[in-house]
């Protein structure tokens, strides 16, 4: 059983995406298989291209299933056509626009209302909230809509819109967040409360805030739970992470991979991913390192 995952961004670019991959290889080699990595970069405007080479070169070499990322809901539609043309199965992290074998689906609105009810329970309906949104992938926005809809139940206001470009971290990392908090503190100084919407982006909002009295001192939640963002939730310099469990997401697709190979997957077969749980100071000595987690090994990168 040969498995491909193609990483939408290089490692080390997000934590939590590299966790992802760790996790899947885990349940692939529990299965009894091999996973392989052909690494992308969505910041590139050829991403398009580049992920159907890496579908094209998984069929070449006679892989048995791909694992992809489906940031854009509408690729690589023909490159994934040909896989399954081809016998190759195809597994998707959120379901696309296109037919695949199986997909892993995220609960980004759930989570996204449930980040901003844990917040807004420690907030009043005198504060002002600043959202950091995301590159605009479908997971992206489905949990922005839900801290949308959460702020509003609460009866908060929330002062910028984050489904706009100017206030969206485009390239998903540290540097694009601290870029759009920049932004957002300086045109909007009656925030009184902040949520980038994973922890890169609030990485970067926190340097936005290096020397800033605000630092420390305005209450903030982020997605994720990677371990720089628990050590600044230790360190009181924000409120909270939503753990998402990368690893157990991973597992979830390479799981689901390994069962449409043998044959016990309904055709297109949907899987929930896990929901997770607010890391905040009352329970920081529950979480547990990623690397704890799964059977966690490098992952090995090409097709040879």
């Amino acid at each position: 059983m040969r498995v491909l995952y193609v990483n939408p961004l290089p490692e080390g670019g997000n934590p939590a995406i590299d966790a992802l991959a760790y996790g899947l290889a885990a349940a692939v080699r529990q299965a009894g298989g091999e996973t392989r990595v052909l690494t992308t970069d969505f910041r590139l405007p050829d991403i398009g291209k580049q992920t159907a080479d890496a579908f094209d070169a998984a069929v070449a070499a006679g892989v048995d299933a791909i694992v992809m990322y489906a940031l854009d809901p509408t690729q690589p539609a023909e490159a994934a056509a040909r896989a399954r043309a081809a016998g190759v199965r195809v597994v998707s992290l959120v379901q696309p626009d296109f037919e695949v074998d199986g997909a892993v689906l995220y609960p980004n609105f759930n989570q996204g209302l449930f980040m901003a009810t844990w917040l807004a329970a420690r907030l009043t309906r005198e504060d002002r909230i600043g959202i950091i949104g995301g590159p605009g992938t479908a997971d992206d926005n489905e949990e922005v809509a839900g801290l949308l809809y959460g702020f509003r139940r609460a009866g908060i206001p929330v002062v910028n819109d984050p489904g706009l470009a100017e206030w969206r971290n485009m390239t998903d990392v540290a540097d694009g967040g601290h870029e759009v908090a920049v932004r957002l503190l300086a045109q909007h100084p009656e925030i009184t409360a902040l949520v980038p919407y994973n922890d890169e982006s609030m990485l970067g909002t926190l340097r936005a805030l290096d020397g800033d009295p605000r630092l420390g001192r305005l209450p903030m939640v982020s997605r994720n739970a990677a371990p720089k963002a628990v050590q600044a939730v230790r360190d009181g310099l924000t409120s909270g992470t939503w753990d998402i469990e990368p690893t157990g997401i991973g597992w979830a697709a390479g799981a689901l991979a390994a069962r449409v190979l043998n044959g016990d997957a309904a055709p297109g077969e949907l899987v929930m991913s896990p929901v997770g749980r607010m890391v905040h100071a009352g329970n920081l000595d529950t979480w547990k390192p990623w690397e704890q987690r799964v059977d966690w090994r490098p992952l090995v990168h090409g097709l040879d």
